[in-house]
């Protein structure tokens, strides 16, 4: 009569504990992904590293350029106040020696000059809208019609790049290569895993029980018997499975291997491009330090040669 159905309350309170003894076993294997969100930090603040140096670069950049555009704007303001003074004495000297196409030939100059030196204001202004929204200062941009000054000039004295020393700064700082390192240390540590799960899985399992039993549906004297009457049970035992052939986890360690070949050879490709860029960089700063040398010769030149031909002109 006591073990009617509808007249039941039993009632257990069970502990299980599971622990693998041979696959997904040990301290490595369960602490690979926290291992695996390590690495994806690291990476990630190379990318924010590698995103900042090409901000400040383009700032640089944006600097330089306004200091380029300042420096012809005063260029062809120089010149044009040259021919200037050249179209006064023209102008004086009309009634003696001095015909109606050299006067014109001056004005058309100088009206050229003009018109180059509308578009060298509007290179400046160009350089310094693009300068605010690099640096996004509001001091800068509170004020539109702000104007920017550059006080830095540029150096003077040329050191000559050393490719050694410019390689290795460039394999210890550029980002790619260490966002590179970390894909293949994440990519390992997934084969390590792979491999981990090849192995048959074996779990020693552990449980122990307590159980009450009550007649008429009384639930609550059920839970007090389970600690009052009888005493705890427990069980034990070891669970063993081995798949047959096992070739979803070997396929999966291959599949872990070649993508550690592939992101070596990655890596690879990325040692030669940034060694390749270095190198590309260093002769281009070499090639123009000499091109430079060669047109500062090239203008204090042409330089000597207007003032012989102005002065005989004058003569």
């Amino acid at each position: 009569v006591f073990f009617v159905p509808g007249n039941q309350a039993l009632t257990q309170l069970a502990i299980n504990y599971s622990q693998p003894l041979l696959r997904v076993s040990g301290q490595t294997y369960n602490q690979s992904l926290i291992v695996m969100a390590e690495i994806d930090t690291r990476q990630s603040r190379r990318d924010v590293q590698r995103q900042l140096q090409d901000h400040v670069l383009k700032v640089v950049q944006g600097y330089w350029e306004l200091s380029l555009q300042r420096a012809l704007f005063l260029q062809r303001l120089r010149a044009r106040e040259r021919a200037l003074e050249i179209q006064r004495e023209l102008e004086a000297r009309k009634d003696w020696d001095v015909v109606q196409s050299q006067l014109l030939r001056a004005r058309a100059a100088i009206a050229l000059r003009t018109a180059s030196l509308a578009r060298a204001d509007a290179a400046i202004r160009n350089a310094e809208t693009r300068l605010r929204v690099l640096t996004n200062a509001p001091e800068l941009s509170a004020d539109g019609g702000l104007e920017l000054l550059p006080v830095e000039l540029p150096p003077c004295q040329f050191q000559p790049p050393v490719l050694s020393t410019e390689m290795q700064i460039a394999l210890a700082h550029r980002p790619e290569i260490d966002v590179a390192l970390e894909r293949i240390r994440s990519s390992e540590v997934r084969l390590g895993m792979a491999d981990n799960e090849l192995r048959p899985s074996l779990n020693l399992v552990l449980q122990g029980y307590a159980k009450g039993l009550q007649g008429n549906n009384d639930v609550l004297r059920s839970l007090g018997d389970q600690f009052a009457v009888g005493g705890p049970s427990y069980t034990t035992g070891l669970i063993f499975e081995a798949p047959l052939g096992n070739r979803s986890a070997q396929a999966k360690v291959r599949r872990r291997s070649l993508e550690v070949q592939q992101l070596m050879h990655e890596f690879q490709n990325t040692l030669a491009n940034v060694s390749g860029e270095v190198e590309i960089a260093i002769r281009e700063v070499e090639a123009t330090y000499r091109e430079f040398l060669g047109q500062q010769r090239a203008v204090l030149a042409t330089d000597a040669e207007v003032s012989f031909l102005l002065q005989r002109w004058r003569v």
